[in-house]
């Protein structure tokens, strides 16, 4: 039997290499090489990349709608196909030809984090457990019948990148375990309980802009929920001549302690080697930054960012500039 793994990004790459060992007839779709960096060049998908190291057969393919999907699997001659961070959308009659299905692992506890983005924002949110779910494939957005769930609860809490690396890994074992089943084409399926479903759209980067009025807990969320992209950002705007400096927050944490309420959202409370206090909220809440980078420079702690920089005389600006302007 022959089996169609199909996947474009690196949340895919452990599963293609588990698939890749386990003696299996196995064919790789990806979408087309793509342009890249400053001069555009066109560069494969990591999936192809890894899959043609491995010594597999790889076919890249721009659309699977319509008569297309059909016909593709024809020329394979795929009876099962398994889908993993893969960035097209798969219409009516791809789903419905594979003989055995069409199954995704998708990097949440469905239905929570339908769609894109499922690990960041599930931090973003605040999560405490994620997961994956292996789910048989339907015409709309991860709603399909689900199977099985790979469930962990991180120790400490989690940047999006760090944890979405661990659940490919999690995706991996948990189809490893499940194939023969899979193969054998009899899976047990339960409905999902669609009136629990949460959406996560794709990551935008103005997302990444920090408006220091939100409790401190979203906006520590929000940096480790947007890291490594767009990371969570925001402009110091000095006293004196009014000119703003961005900053990127790449480590904070919240700190407990009850402070001034009359404090402002923005300004510094206080900044040492042990870090730079922020106010935010309502002003009773503070924010300690531990690593922070400026626009084009390396990220540093906040002791090293200090021996360069002063928070004296000026404020973090509390909204994104184009909000200001508009009001």
């Amino acid at each position: 039997m022959r089996v169609l793994f199909l996947g474009s990004g690196p949340f895919g790459l452990p599963t293609l290499e588990r698939l890749a060992g386990a003696s299996l007839d196995l064919v790789v779709g990806t979408v087309p090489d793509a342009p890249s960096g400053r001069k555009r060049r066109l560069e494969p998908t990591v999936i192809k990349q890894r899959a043609l190291e491995l010594g597999l057969e790889v076919h890249e393919v721009d659309s699977l709608k319509g008569g297309r999907g059909p016909e593709f699997l024809r020329s394979l001659e795929a009876e099962l196909v398994i889908t993993c961070d893969f960035r097209l959308i798969l219409g009516r009659k791809f789903l419905a030809a594979p003989a055995r299905g069409c199954f995704n692992l998708h990097g949440s506890l469905l239905p929570a984090w339908r769609g894109a983005a499922p690990v960041a924002r599930g931090v973003l949110a605040g999560d405490r457990t994620f997961g994956v779910t292996l789910y048989r494939m339907v015409h709309s957005l991860d709603a399909g019948l689900s199977w099985r769930c790979g469930i962990m609860s991180p120790p400490s809490r989690p940047e999006t990148g760090a944890l979405e690396d661990h659940l490919s890994r999690v995706a991996a074992d948990l189809l490893e375990e499940w194939l023969p089943v899979l193969r054998s084409g009899s899976v047990p399926l339960t409905d999902q309980d669609a009136t629990m479903a949460t959406y996560a759209p794709k990551l935008e980067k103005g997302e990444g802009w920090i408006d220091w009025g939100r409790p401190a807990r979203s906006i520590e969320c929000q940096v480790r929920g947007l890291k490594p992209w767009p990371r969570a950002f925001t402009e110091w705007v000095s006293d004196a001549d009014g000119g703003a400096t961005r900053i990127f927050i790449d480590r904070a944490e919240v700190e407990e302690t009850s402070a001034d309420p009359a404090t402002p959202p923005g300004e510094v409370r206080s900044a040492d080697d042990t870090g730079i206090r922020v106010a935010c909220g309502d002003g009773t809440e503070t924010l300690r930054v531990l690593d922070l980078q400026r626009a084009g420079k390396r990220s540093l702690t906040a002791q090293e960012f200090l021996r360069g920089f002063s928070f004296r005389d000026g404020r973090f600006r509390v909204s994104s500039p184009r909000t200001e302007e508009a009001s």
